[in-house]
């Protein structure tokens, strides 16, 4: 099943067409910002997001991007601290190695 696909199966959610795909990541119109993403194991990734201090926050449009990428599974954690990221290894330091 493509990611696109498991996004359909897991979210229920109809497709989107290019304009709707382009609205949802719009920066200036989204509430969540990218931060990294990490892992403590080398198995699991963690997406940290700045929600600029949002308690809630709307982003399906991220849930399809990251199935789309490939993930199997997207599990909402809390809003954790900054301290809790600090002791995760960026996946973008683990490339080449």
């Amino acid at each position: 099943m493509s990611g696109v696909d498991r996004y359909h199966a897991v979210r229920g959610e109809d497709r989107w067409d290019l304009q709707e795909w382009l609205y949802g990541f719009d920066p200036d119109l989204r509430r969540w910002r990218w931060w990294d993403l990490s892992t403590l194991d080398g198995r699991v990734a963690y997406l940290w997001l700045d929600t600029r201090g949002e308690p809630v926050v709307p982003c399906e449009e991220l849930y399809w991007a990251v199935f789309a990428a490939g993930a199997r599974e997207v599990r909402v954690v809390p809003r954790l601290s900054s301290d809790s990221w600090q002791g995760q290894v960026s996946m973008g330091l683990l490339r080449g190695t």
